[in-house]
């Protein structure tokens, strides 16, 4: 029984600390996305990047813009779930 309970334990770090550092390193320098909305439509999503600053993606999102009624925005550290993009900072 303690041979289980030792397994175990080892196991369980191993998971723990593995997972934490690989989160650390998988981070990357590159964490915009740009969303390019033509004419402010939704349903036909322009995803430029991935962009290492805001002023990269608003640069390119502004490139895309030709008309008023085109809109854009840019995500840091986004991830989709569910269908839907939830990112974790958002500028226009």
């Amino acid at each position: 029984m303690r041979i289980k309970k030792k397994v175990f334990w080892i196991v369980f770090l191993t998971g723990v600390l593995g997972t934490a550092s690989f989160s650390a390193f998988a981070s990357s320098d590159y964490d915009w996305e740009g969303f390019f909305y033509p004419q402010g439509d939704t349903l036909n999503t322009q995803i430029g990047g991935p962009f290492k600053s805001s002023e990269d993606c608003l640069r390119w999102v502004k490139s895309q813009a030709k008309t008023s009624k085109d809109t854009y925005e840019c995500g840091k550290n986004c991830r989709k779930n569910a269908g839907f993009t939830t990112c974790q900072d958002i500028v226009y």
